[in-house]
C-alpha cells in the first residue's frame, strides 16, 4: 500500500491518495531471481520455478516440456507434482487447432478434458494417453 497526500493547490491538502496492490507477484519475481542466482541444476530450477509460480497462479498439475522446431510435436520433460499414474515420455502430436491456440492470446484453459476433446479429439483413442 502506498499513501501520498493529494493537493488542491500549493498550500492546501484535500486528502490522501491510497494505492493498494497485491505484492504476491513481486515476491514471486524476487524468489525467481534468487533461484536463478543460486541454483544451477536445470531440473531443480524448473521444478522450483513451477512451485514459485504456483504461489501466484494456482494449478493442480504443471508441465514443462519441449516443442519440436516446427511446433508439431511436444514432449513433457517435467511434471509437477509427479502424477500417481504412468506419464508417458513420448512425443505428442500438436493439432493445427492446438497450434492456433498456442499462438493466440489466451494460452491457458481451466477445463482440460473439454480442451483436449475440442483441440485433440484423437488423443482419447490413443492407448499411451490412457490412465
Amino acid at each position: 500500500m502506498a499513501v501520498v497526500p493529494s493537493y488542491d493547490g500549493p498550500e492546501l491538502r484535500s486528502g490522501i491518495l491510497m494505492t493498494f496492490r497485491d505484492a504476491a507477484e513481486d515476491i514471486a519475481r524476487e524468489a525467481l531471481r534468487q533461484l536463478l542466482i543460486s541454483e544451477k541444476a536445470p531440473r531443480t530450477v524448473i521444478r522450483d520455478a513451477i512451485r514459485i509460480v504456483r504461489q501466484v497462479i494456482p494449478c493442480d498439475l504443471a508441465t514443462y516440456g519441449t516443442y519440436s522446431d516446427d511446433v508439431r510435436l511436444y514432449r513433457a520433460q517435467l511434471v509437477d507434482p509427479e502424477p500417481t499414474w504412468h506419464w508417458g515420455t513420448r512425443w505428442f502430436d500438436i493439432s493445427p487447432a492446438a497450434l492456433d491456440w498456442l499462438q493466440g492470446e489466451q494460452t491457458w484453459n481451466n477445463d482440460v478434458p473439454a480442451f483436449v476433446d475440442a483441440l485433440s479429439p484423437d488423443q482419447k483413442n490413443d492407448p499411451s494417453c490412457w490412465r
